[in-house]
């Protein structure tokens, strides 16, 4: 038999852990909806949604993190923002930023992938509300997946920079804090809820 050596033990333990992590982790999948529609009030939620046919989601959840995979198409060319929506089991609600994308064409297709790890200070941007992924809570929190549209990507660095990053960057709402005229009335046309 082979000597037992130092390596063999930690790549054997590194093996180890990661097979329990994989174990530990539960794997959800949706197809996206409709969320808003740019013909009501921005930010005014659908009472009733349907599927987007052809879009698909799914969301890991660990004891410390959650991973969401989005793969959607049926968005209007613009500046997009994905913003995690989480619903702790004592009530609190927390709405942070995950990621953008630049819609180009149509059919308004978008990929995306985030993690969000606990604790307030592993929040990837803007937490818009709340603080963060409370520790040991990701194998139960409720999670929705928020798909903002920001309108036409700015030639203003600054602002397409707002538009990318902020939930209300570059958009007519009120919240934002350096409107201009040629703002837009931002809205989100798609969620995954798992």
């Amino acid at each position: 038999m082979g000597k037992l050596t130092l390596k063999t033990v930690t790549t054997a333990a590194a093996i180890s852990c990661f097979a329990m992590a994989a174990q530990a982790a539960e794997t959800a999948n949706v197809t996206l909806e409709t969320f808003q529609v740019a013909e009501l009030v921005p930010n005014t939620t659908l009472d009733e949604t349907q599927a987007v046919a052809g879009t698909k989601s799914s969301l890991e959840r660990g004891d410390d993190f959650l991973r969401v995979a989005i793969d959607t198409q049926d968005l209007p060319k613009g500046a997009y923002t994905f913003w995690w929506h989480l619903t702790h089991a004592d009530g609190e609600v927390t709405i942070l930023w995950a990621g953008n994308t630049i819609v180009a064409e149509r059919p308004g297709k978008a990929e995306f992938k985030a993690a969000l790890f606990a604790g307030e200070k592993n929040a990837p941007g803007d937490i818009f509300i709340g603080h963060g992924l409370q520790p040991g809570t990701a194998p139960d929190v409720k999670v929705e997946f928020w798909v903002r549209n920001h309108g036409p990507l700015s030639g203003n660095p600054e602002i397409a920079k707002a538009q990318l990053t902020k939930p209300f960057g570059g958009c007519t709402d009120t919240r934002n804090p350096t409107p201009r005229t040629t703002d837009y009335p931002c809205w989100n046309p798609q969620r995954a809820v798992f």
